[in-house]
């Protein structure tokens, strides 16, 4: 485990302010090297005439060396520290612009916000995040609305980290301890009985089966504290995120298995837009298929 590189695209929205400081802070605190992205796209209608294209392309100069020079004052006003840090402002389709970079940058983890915006029937994530989340092959830390901007000198003193016993799942907490570890931050491990489902097993048993599944091993790199709840997921680590005050949820979210890309439903899209702190979402992804020369060659 390691986050080495952070990579944290912003719009200069609310969220994406209090995103930029969550990533400095993590900077910060793991000695990382933090890479601040800001990539939008011009675009000229089809129906311009050559003479109107050249006054927009015109229009469009000015306006991008006046955002090269808002961008680099956005990040100085919140990044106020010396942090080993870079700026890239691209035009480019920003999830294009987001995917390829991490990829060249070799980055370990993805910081950004979100806006919470209505859909048809429900809430839904910016169409950035939405598209990063499913298509990152690292994990994504969104910090959604409910999240304010807290500046570079408030610690992460609290952790918590929902499981289901899964490998998948065991990989979500391993990667939560590495950085309550490394931050000094309790991690608060919890599993919820969802409301119907094992009638028969009493909170006692499945706690004691919680505190052998988390091994001694993870225990030493940091306090740990083993929670079991009933109820609905979404409700019993809303509540628990609320009682532990944590500064950090580290939640897992499965791979579809037909297509390789990352499925998210009502319960993670529910966290991040509620949640009080951001959310580190760590997908599973599908391991590369064999083809028949890798096999003949085994």
């Amino acid at each position: 485990m390691k986050l080495d590189r952070i990579l944290c695209p912003v719009d200069f929205s609310e969220t994406s302010t209090a995103a930029l400081q969550t990533a400095g802070r993590l900077a910060k605190t793991l000695n990382a090297e933090l890479t601040v992205l800001h990539a939008q796209r011009w675009e000229y209608p089809v129906y311009f005439t050559l003479s109107q294209t050249r006054t927009l392309q015109a229009h469009l100069r000015k306006s991008e060396r006046a955002a090269r020079k808002y961008f680099e004052g956005f990040v100085k006003r919140n990044l106020p520290v010396e942090l080993h840090r870079k700026v890239a402002f691209v035009e480019e389709d920003p999830v294009t612009a987001i995917l390829r970079l991490s990829r060249e940058l070799g980055a370990d983890l993805i910081v950004m916000g979100t806006h919470g915006r209505k859909g048809w029937s429900r809430f839904r994530l910016g169409s950035v995040l939405e598209d990063v989340l499913r298509q990152a092959e690292i994990p994504v830390l969104a910090v959604g609305p409910g999240v304010q901007s807290k500046g570079l000198e408030a610690g992460f003193a609290a952790i918590l980290c929902p499981v289901n016993f899964s490998a998948p799942s065991r990989t979500t907490l391993e990667l939560a301890a590495y950085l309550a570890g490394r931050t000094s931050a309790s991690l608060t491990v919890l599993h919820v009985v969802e409301a119907g489902s094992k009638p028969d097993v009493s909170v006692i048993t499945m706690r004691s089966q919680l505190c052998d599944w988390v091994n001694s091993e993870l225990k030493g790199q940091c306090v740990t504290e083993e929670i079991v709840r009933r109820g609905s997921v979404v409700e019993a680590i809303a509540h628990e995120a609320e009682r532990i005050r944590s500064d950090l949820l580290v939640i897992g979210a499965r791979s579809r298995q037909s297509l390789g890309a990352i499925m998210f439903g009502t319960t993670t899209e529910s966290l991040i837009r509620s949640a009080p702190c951001p959310v580190l979402v760590v997908g599973e992804r599908e391991k590369p298929a064999r083809t028949v020369e890798t096999i003949q060659r085994k």
